[in-house]
């Protein structure tokens, strides 16, 4: 593979990333530049940067409500170095889509809560969706389900700003974090 080659297959993935985000923008009537009307008004724009993944990641992050990336692919490296840069180093919320959308995506959230920064941070980052949720649960893994964590009071404290949330019962299961997590949300159904 050539120089040439890699900048032309970059050029070409470019090219179609904005006629989609075009073609989304045109299909959902969303301006592509603010409306004036701060966010009272939904709004896009299409930007380029040039450089390494992980520094435009976090350079665009740090500045913004939210990230949204697809789901990391197991086959595209770039894609796992976008999702670290976000979730790791921009200390914003970061929200991962997947190949299906809900139809109803604030319909039951859970918080996987361990009491870490990053999750303190997360939650923060998340009350606007959290407040306009119907259903709001509260997962703590396997390794984190002792009465220390669960007395940090964050129903208390979801409570204070109107989020009625609710304890899911500790996963019965010493598999890791993450497939823990994933099984907690597919049994309650969860939408995000």
């Amino acid at each position: 593979i050539t120089i040439e080659q890699i900048e032309g297959e970059g050029r070409a993935a470019e090219a179609a990333a904005k006629a989609k985000f075009e073609a989304w923008s045109q299909t959902n009537d969303i301006g592509v530049e603010p409306a004036g009307d701060g966010i009272r008004a939904a709004s896009a724009s299409w930007r380029e940067r040039v450089g390494p993944v992980e520094s435009v990641v976090v350079e665009l992050g740090r500045v913004s409500d939210i990230t949204i990336l697809n789901r990391p692919d197991s086959y595209d490296a770039v894609s796992y170095r976008a999702f670290d840069a976000a979730v790791f180093e921009t200390g914003r919320p970061t929200l991962i889509v997947p190949e299906t959308l809900p139809e109803n995506l604030l319909h039951h959230i859970i918080v996987a809560w361990n009491s870490s920064i990053e999750v303190t941070r997360a939650v923060a980052g998340a009350m606007p969706m959290l407040s306009g949720a119907d259903h709001v649960s509260v997962f703590t893994a396997p390794a984190h389900t002792d009465e220390a964590i669960r007395d940090l009071h964050l129903g208390e404290q979801l409570a204070w700003h109107g989020i009625r949330a609710h304890y899911l019962p500790p996963a019965e299961t010493s598999e890791a974090v993450g497939p823990a997590l994933l099984e907690a949300a597919r049994d309650h159904r969860a939408t995000m």
